[in-house]
């Protein structure tokens, strides 16, 4: 197990915030808080920079977005209809940035506490860190990354 300062310096390196409270609670309480923080770290890393509607309206027009998916083709061929009928193309981005937290927190909540029906009830998800240990409570930072990455919206750093 690391250090405490071992931790900070780590947290501080992926662009926490908070640095020696994640690492206080990592070496205090045997909570794997950094591989929790950088998975939901990588959960949020696919959302649209605010304010990269220009960039976004020239990957949809040109349809670059589905060249290697095609499912993502009626997404870029929407999203051009919008555009060509006048929609600000950061008002799209800021619609596929809602959806796409709206994601990340509904698949965090969903491997941290949900119950598919009552025949499943002993069913759940589990995510292990490289030392074998739960990575549990995602539900409970992602509200709180979440609301980082609305309040910095390069989103490069938690």
């Amino acid at each position: 197990m690391k250090s405490k300062e071992e931790l900070i310096k780590l947290f501080q390196s992926v662009g926490c915030k908070d640095p020696d409270g994640w690492a206080t609670s990592e070496a205090e309480e045997d909570i794997p808080q950094l591989s929790r923080f950088l998975v939901l770290k990588m959960m949020l890393a696919g959302v649209l920079e605010e304010g990269s509607g220009a960039k976004m309206a020239e990957e949809w027009r040109n349809g670059s977005l589905s060249s290697d998916l095609t499912h993502y083709a009626r997404g870029d061929a929407a999203a051009k209809r919008l555009l060509d009928a006048g929609v600000d193309p950061n008002d799209l981005v800021d619609i596929v940035r809602a959806e796409q937290i709206s994601l990340v927190c509904h698949i965090a909540y969903g491997l941290g506490n949900y119950a598919f029906s009552e025949e499943f009830d002993d069913f759940a998800w589990t995510l292990l860190d490289p030392q074998g240990r739960e990575i549990g409570g995602l539900e409970e930072s992602v509200n709180e990354m979440c609301a980082e990455l609305c309040s910095d919206p390069s989103h490069h750093h938690f």
